[in-house]
């Protein structure tokens, strides 16, 4: 049983498989959000308003565009948490994992 120690998280690879993830849920559930019309409050928004009433393939791409928006915003922020993670790790240790 070996004990192996964490001591850095790669911010960009954070980004793009994090960031990726949800950028692929947000497009789905933009999608479905955009043709199912329901956008949770979001068309009290005037801009956003004025898109939903221009028809469905404007409220498809308002959807995609959210669902992107949400994935890099995401992405951003894990890549974020991923530096703070190795900072206090190279000052006081990372996590340590067993593996068998």
């Amino acid at each position: 049983m070996d004990v192996m120690e964490v001591k850095g998280i790669g911010a960009w690879s954070m980004f793009k498989l994090i960031g990726g993830t949800f950028m692929v849920i947000g497009l789905i559930a933009g999608l479905i959000a955009g043709l199912s019309g329901q956008f949770f409050g979001l068309e009290s928004i005037e801009f956003i308003d004025e898109i939903i009433s221009k028809g469905p393939l404007a409220i498809s791409l308002l959807g995609l565009g959210l669902g992107i928006a949400c994935g890099i915003a995401i992405g951003l922020s894990c890549a974020i948490l991923a530096l703070i993670y190795n900072f206090f790790a190279m000052i006081m240790g990372g996590i340590k994992i067993v593996v068998k």
